[in-house]
C-alpha cells in the first residue's frame, strides 16, 4: 500500500463527511465525533465506513471499531496507519 499524506487523508475525510453527515464541518477537527458532534446515525457511520474502504483502501470493519463515539482524528490514524507498511491500524 502507498503512504498517503496527513493533509490529503484529512481533505478526503472532509469531503466524505460532508456528502453523508447532517453536520458536517467546514474544515478537518480531530477531536470532531462522528455520532455526537456530527449528527450521524448508524447507517451514515456504515455509509463512511465504505466511502473510506473505497477511497482509501482500507478494511475498516465494523467489529474492529471503538464502541464509543469515534472521532475523526481516529479516522484519520486508521487510514494513514493503514497505508504505513510498519503500523497496525489503531484499535
Amino acid at each position: 500500500m502507498a503512504e498517503v499524506s496527513v493533509n490529503f487523508v484529512e481533505s478526503k475525510i472532509c469531503e466524505l463527511v460532508t456528502e453523508l453527515m447532517p453536520h458536517a464541518p467546514a474544515e478537518f477537527s480531530a477531536s470532531l465525533r462522528v455520532k455526537e458532534d456530527l449528527g450521524a446515525d448508524s447507517m451514515q457511520v456504515i455509509a463512511l465506513m465504505l466511502s473510506l474502504d473505497a477511497e482509501f483502501d482500507v478494511d475498516l470493519d465494523p467489529a474492529n471499531v471503538p464502541d464509543n463515539d469515534v472521532t475523526l482524528g481516529w479516522v484519520r490514524d486508521f487510514v494513514l496507519s493503514a497505508h504505513t507498511k510498519d503500523n497496525p491500524p489503531p484499535l
